[in-house]
């Protein structure tokens, strides 16, 4: 498939400080992404960096089904771009997911799945690339409280789950909600 027909080095030269300039960028910010849709992962690459090389790591997903689970739990996010892990539990039991070496800006999700009959907590806890702890680890639940997901955890209800999705931020802190 051929490559998208603009040059990614205009935008270097648009001036967005004026009506016009905005406009062009926006044009060309919308040809970009219609055309992204269309292409296959080497042209892609083209786009952003013009010699079509895309390395394996720039795509790697650590994406991990723990089962039923009944001790916390360490999952090695060694360069992953994205992190989405999912576990369950059979009893009411607090569990702590450790993910290490997560880099800055690293989408993580996280799938508690609740089957006991009392309520589940899930605690998290995160080191840098260096093996340094994050500062914080919050979550945001559905009232706009700030919850310390080290210390105190988010629940899960009986057979229900609970499902948290945050970013790494620099600080390093790993903030997220909590549904």
């Amino acid at each position: 498939m051929a490559g998208p027909s603009f040059l990614p080095l205009s935008f270097a030269s648009t001036d967005l400080s004026t009506k016009k300039g905005q406009q062009i960028f926006l044009g060309q910010l919308a040809q970009i992404l219609n055309q992204i849709g269309y292409q296959t992962a080497a042209s892609l690459a083209n786009i952003l960096n013009g010699n079509g090389a895309l390395f394996g790591s720039a795509l790697l997903v650590t994406a991990v089904d723990l089962g039923t689970v009944t001790t916390n739990q360490t999952v090695p996010c060694d360069g992953a771009a994205s992190v989405s892990v999912k576990l369950r539990v059979a009893t009411a039991i607090t569990v702590s997911v450790a993910l290490t070496h997560l880099a800055v800006g690293t989408p993580v999700n996280i799938f508690l799945i609740n089957n006991s009959a009392g309520a589940a907590t899930l605690k998290l806890t995160a080191t840098d690339p260096s093996g340094t702890a994050y500062v914080a680890v919050a979550a945001v639940i559905n009232t706009g409280a700030f919850v310390d997901m080290q210390a105190v955890g988010g629940g899960a209800p009986s057979n229900g789950a609970a499902w948290f999705g945050g970013n790494s931020v620099p600080g390093p802190n790993l903030w997220g909600g909590l549904l």
